[in-house]
Order: C-alpha cells, then sequence, then structure tokens
C-alpha cells in the first residue's frame, strides 16, 4: 500500500521448483535496511522481495534452510537473518545467501520453533519461542 497515492500493487510470490499457482501459507517477515521483504512461508521457505526493483528470489532447503517451514524470521545487529523452523533454526546473510543451520545437537532447547514467538531486545539478544522452551542467544557469540 502506498500511504502517499493511496494505490495498492497486488504481488504474487513465486516459489522455486513448484508451479505458478503453487499458495503457501505467509506466516512471518522481516524488512531490512533497504526496504526489502523476507517472507517466512510454511511449506515455501523463504521469500525475497525487493519492490524497489521487484526483485523476487526463494530460498529452500536445497539452498541451506532447516526447514521450508518457516515460523518466524528476525534480524540481528549484524543484519543477518535468523529463521525459526520446524526443524530448527537457520541463519542467512542476505549479502551471500550462505545459510548455516543450527538444531538439537548445536544446543537449542527445541528442535521445532512456533509462530509468532521472536524477539531482538535492545541489547541485541535474540529469543526465539520453541515447542520445548525459549531459545535465547546472542548472535556473534
Amino acid at each position: 500500500h502506498n500511504y502517499n497515492s493511496g494505490t495498492y500493487t497486488e504481488v504474487f510470490l513465486k516459489y522455486s521448483g513448484t508451479s505458478d499457482k503453487t499458495i503457501y501459507p505467509l506466516m512471518c517477515q522481516a524488512v531490512d535496511s533497504s526496504g526489502s521483504f523476507w517472507i517466512g512461508t510454511y511449506g515455501g521457505g523463504i521469500v525475497y522481495y525487493s519492490a524497489a526493483s521487484g526483485v523476487m528470489k526463494n530460498y529452500r532447503t536445497v539452498d541451506g534452510l532447516s526447514n521450508d517451514y518457516i515460523l518466524e524470521v528476525q534480524f540481528d545487529r549484524e543484519d543477518n537473518l535468523w529463521a525459526s523452523t520446524n526443524d530448527g533454526l537457520s541463519k542467512m546473510d542476505p549479502k551471500t545467501g550462505q545459510i548455516q543451520r543450527y538444531n538439537s545437537g548445536d544446543g537449542t532447547v527445541s528442535k521445532e520453533f512456533n509462530a509468532g514467538a521472536s524477539l531482538l531486545t535492545k541489547d541485541g539478544i535474540i529469543l526465539m519461542g520453541g515447542t520445548t522452551g525459549l531459545q535465547l542467544f546472542i548472535p556473534g557469540r
């Protein structure tokens, strides 16, 4: 929605490896420092969308995500994107597309996380709610 003109722009998300008619529920979104959207979907991974350029890119498990069921996305102070999923956490460097996975073997409190349960504190701590507890971590440490 453009508040200045009162107009709306319709955008259809595109997913790699699926038909043009594939639709996944949108679970969460975060906006990066350039104003681009990072949208977490339930089954379609993460979709990057730049309204300024019209560029859209889909990131999925084949690209390194822990799971395609994204429940929360959160940027840290280093502009890395963190995603909680149905199978651990993923950390993505949006500049390079490099993704790291974290799960219970790395010390996460839960394998599966919850929608609507993330927070970046003023001190740079990220909190993500899991099915068996609250994950608290300081990115970069």
